[in-house]
């Protein structure tokens, strides 16, 4: 029950959690999968990319 050891222990230190990209939000965001942006200019979720494609564009 060290709270020293706490601390040095990844599992515990909220300083190493954020260095875990997993638990990162920084890491999160840069992540294609989950970051917003990204997910906006994939052609395949991009709202503005799908209207562009005469196969899905309704205009068109």
């Amino acid at each position: 029950t060290d709270p020293t050891a706490v601390l040095e222990n990844p599992a515990t230190d909220p300083a190493t959690v954020l260095e875990n990209p997993a638990t990162d939000p920084t890491t999160v965001l840069e992540n294609p999968a989950t970051d917003p942006a990204t997910v906006l200019e994939n052609p395949a979720t991009d709202p503005a990319t799908v209207l562009e494609n005469p196969a899905t564009d309704p205009a068109t």
